[in-house]
């Protein structure tokens, strides 16, 4: 199962294509179906394409409700002695 997380846009290349920071890490995606997307906006991804753009607050709600997630599946991971990806 895939989930899009939001991702902050660090730079904008040209109409199609953007950089974004996710994990520490940098990313070159396509931008065609965000368009006016600038430094600082949060996107989706997909598939290496930026899929829709989210309003800030919109971002925030959804990384504080997956680091609740994440934590829950490590905790879940920890009794189990299970791997999780919730990262």
């Amino acid at each position: 199962m895939c989930v899009a997380l939001p991702t902050r846009v660090v730079q904008v290349l040209d109409r199609s294509r953007i950089v974004v920071q996710q994990h520490g890490r940098m990313f070159e995606v396509g931008a065609h179906l965000v368009p006016g997307v600038g430094v600082g906006d949060y996107v989706l991804l997909n598939l290496g394409m930026a899929v829709k753009q989210l309003r800030e607050e919109e971002a925030r709600e959804i990384l504080h409700l997956w680091q609740q997630i994440g934590g829950t599946l490590s905790r879940d991971a920890e009794t189990t002695g299970e791997e999780t990806d919730a990262e």
